[in-house]
């Protein structure tokens, strides 16, 4: 599963589109990126597809986190909602050049651009990855094994960050939420 934000375009027959109304926060639109981005939610919508079509029923099935759970406080941070702790880090890993400003500036995000820094963005993704396994109540263990599902995901990027692989990230960052949530 890859979402994007996308400005409003014509697109192929074969791309799905979730709209929103004018009500709807741009801060929970962040949320829902991240939810349906998160390897967990990758793992479920492999377990579902048998080609490589991803058809919009399918997609109408999987278990996103309700637009209300993202009001509630956050389990590791409570000084924020789950939502700005979301969001906070879907729009800096989003806001990136100019032609985002008006995501950005929709949002009340600041600074309108941010600095690409890619330590940062391994941690951020990480982070969000390792939030929703706990959102979604997967204990490590199962944790753990639905990352070694991912081919390469243990290896790849060996060495080049301080904080290991992605899988050695997403563990690491699931043990330190874990551990500030209860």
């Amino acid at each position: 599963m890859i979402a994007a934000f996308i400005p409003s375009v014509g697109v192929v027959d074969s791309t799905h589109l979730i709209a929103f109304d004018d009500q709807t926060d741009t801060r929970v639109h962040c949320c829902l990126l991240a939810n349906l981005n998160t390897l967990v939610l990758d793992y479920v919508a492999r377990q579902k597809i048998g080609n490589v079509n991803l058809n919009f029923y399918l997609v109408e099935q999987f278990p996103l986190l309700s637009r209300d759970s993202y009001r509630k406080h956050c389990p590791w941070d409570k000084k924020r909602t789950l939502e700005k702790w979301i969001s906070e880090r879907v729009l800096k890993l989003t806001c990136v050049s100019n032609d985002i400003k008006p995501l950005a500036e929709a949002a009340g995000f600041k600074p309108l651009v941010y600095r690409w820094d890619s330590m940062e963005r391994a941690e951020l993704e990480a982070e969000l990855d390792a939030a929703f396994f706990l959102l979604y109540g997967v204990n490590r263990e199962d944790a753990e094994f639905i990352l070694s599902t991912f081919s390469g995901i243990s290896r790849e990027c060996e060495g080049a960050f301080p904080g290991g692989s992605t899988l050695e990230r997403i563990l690491a960052s699931y043990d330190r939420l874990r551990q500030a949530a209860y």
